[in-house]
C-alpha cells in the first residue's frame, strides 16, 4: 500500500449555516467531512489551526492514532468547539480513506446490519403552527414519522393549561398518520418539564427530547423515573466521557450524538455500543448539511441499536435557497424513499461534493448565529 502523508487541510463557510473541511495528501487523494457547529463556526475554523500544525505530514489512514493525538495531546479536551472540529477532521479522514480503498467507511467498521435507513424530518419551527398542513406534507414525502418543537419559550412555572396548545398540535399531527418525537430543546424548566411530560403521556410520542437540559442528569433522572415516554438526548454531548454518567443514572432511553459534533464517526460508533450495553436507541441529531448526515449514514448501516435518522430536508434553518443537497452532485444518495434512506454504496462516507460550489460559497461568508428569545417580563429564554 502507496504511503500517503497529509498535504493540505482546508475550512470552508457554506450557507446557510455550515462548515466543510477538505483534506488532501501528496498524492491527490481528497476527502471531505463537516465540522459544523451552528453559530460558531469561526471558532470551529480557529481550532484547525492545531490540527494543520500536528498532521500535515501525518499518515491520513492512522484515524486512530490522529484521533487521540488532536483528543489528547492538546492537554484541554473536550466541549463543543474541539471536538467538532475534530468530529469533521476525522469524518474527512474515513472518506479519505474509504475512497482510496474503494469501499464506505461502515464496511472498514464491520460491515452493514440493515439495508435501509427509516429518517424523520421536522415540521413546524421556533414557533411551530399549521401543524397538521406541515405533517401532511412530510406524509406525502414519504415519511411515517416527523419531530416539532414542543413550545415557545417559557417562564420558570406554570399552569398545565399552558399545554394544551402543545397536546393540540401533536395530535394534529398524529391525525395525519404519522409518529410524533417532540423536543422540549432545553427550553422547559425542571418545574414545567415534569408537568408537560406528564401531560403527554397518554399521546404515545416516539419520544421526548431534551426535557431538560443535559448539564441537569439529575434532574432528567427524576423525570425518567415518572414517564414512561422515552426520553432522548444526546445533541450538546460531546465524548463517551459526556454519555458515560446518563447511561449509569439510566436517565435517558435514546442517545442522539451529533456527528458533527462528538468526535466523528469513530467516537460516535464507541458511545453506540456503550449504549447497546444499555439496551438503549442511537438516534443521531442531525439538522446539518450532506456531508454530516453521509457520516451519520455511515454509523446507522452498521450499528445494531440504530433506531432512526434526522434529515434536515426542508428545515426551516435552511433558508435563501439553501437546502441539504445543494452542494451534493449524488443527490440520489441522501434522498429519502417512503420514509427511508439508502445505505450509502459509495466510498468514504458516500457523498460527492461539488467543490467548485463550495469554494464560490466560502468567499461570501456566512455569519449564521442562532436567536435570542425573550420571556413576557423581558427575561432570557433558552432557544
Amino acid at each position: 500500500m502507496t504511503e500517503r502523508m497529509i498535504a493540505r487541510i482546508e475550512v470552508f463557510n457554506v450557507p446557510p449555516r455550515w462548515l466543510f473541511c477538505r483534506i488532501e495528501t501528496e498524492d491527490g487523494a481528497v476527502g471531505w467531512g463537516e465540522p459544523s457547529l451552528e453559530g460558531h463556526a469561526e471558532a470551529v475554523e480557529g481550532a484547525f489551526e492545531p490540527l494543520r500544525d500536528r498532521f500535515i505530514g501525518h499518515d491520513p489512514f492512522r484515524i486512530e492514532d490522529i484521533w487521540q493525538i488532536a483528543y489528547r495531546g492538546g492537554f484541554y479536551r473536550g466541549g463543543p468547539v474541539l471536538m467538532s472540529a475534530l468530529a469533521g477532521f476525522e469524518q474527512a479522514l474515513w472518506d479519505l480513506k474509504g475512497k482510496a480503498l474503494g469501499i464506505p467507511a461502515w464496511e472498514m467498521l464491520g460491515g452493514r446490519v440493515r439495508d435501509r435507513v427509516r429518517a424523520y424530518a421536522w415540521i413546524g419551527g421556533d414557533r411551530p403552527h399549521e401543524i397538521a398542513d406541515a405533517a401532511e406534507v412530510r406524509r406525502k414525502q414519504g415519511f411515517s414519522a416527523v419531530k416539532m418543537n414542543a413550545t415557545a419559550e417559557l417562564d420558570w412555572i406554570g399552569t398545565p393549561r399552558l399545554f394544551d396548545e402543545v397536546v393540540e398540535r401533536v395530535q394534529a399531527a398524529q391525525a395525519v398518520g404519522v409518529d410524533v418525537g417532540l423536543d422540549f430543546h432545553g427550553r422547559v424548566h425542571r418545574p414545567m418539564a415534569k408537568q408537560l411530560a406528564k401531560v403527554l403521556e397518554p399521546l404515545g410520542l416516539l419520544f421526548i427530547e431534551e426535557p431538560l437540559l443535559s448539564e441537569n442528569p439529575e434532574g432528567l433522572a427524576d423525570i425518567a423515573a415518572h414517564t414512561a415516554t422515552p426520553i432522548a438526548l444526546g445533541e450538546r454531548l460531546y465524548s463517551r466521557w459526556d454519555f458515560k454518567p446518563f447511561f449509569e443514572q439510566r436517565a435517558v432511553d435514546i442517545i442522539q450524538p451529533d456527528l458533527s459534533h462528538a468526535g466523528g464517526i469513530l467516537e460516535v460508533r464507541k458511545i453506540a455500543a456503550m449504549a447497546e450495553a444499555y439496551d438503549v436507541a442511537v438516534a443521531p441529531h442531525c439538522p446539518l448539511g450532506p456531508l454530516a448526515l453521509g457520516a451519520c449514514l455511515q454509523i446507522a448501516a452498521c450499528t445494531p441499536n440504530h433506531a432512526i435518522q434526522e434529515i434536515s430536508l426542508g428545515i426551516h434553518y435552511n433558508t435563501g435557497g439553501h437546502d441539504l443537497l445543494n452542494f451534493c452532485t449524488n443527490k440520489e444518495a441522501l434522498t429519502p424513499i417512503e420514509g427511508y434512506l439508502p445505505v450509502p454504496e459509495g466510498p468514504g462516507l458516500g457523498i460527492e461534493i461539488d467543490e467548485a460550489a463550495v469554494r464560490e460559497a466560502d468567499k461570501d461568508r456566512h455569519r449564521w448565529r442562532n436567536p435570542i428569545f425573550r420571556t413576557k417580563d423581558g427575561s432570557f429564554a433558552e432557544w
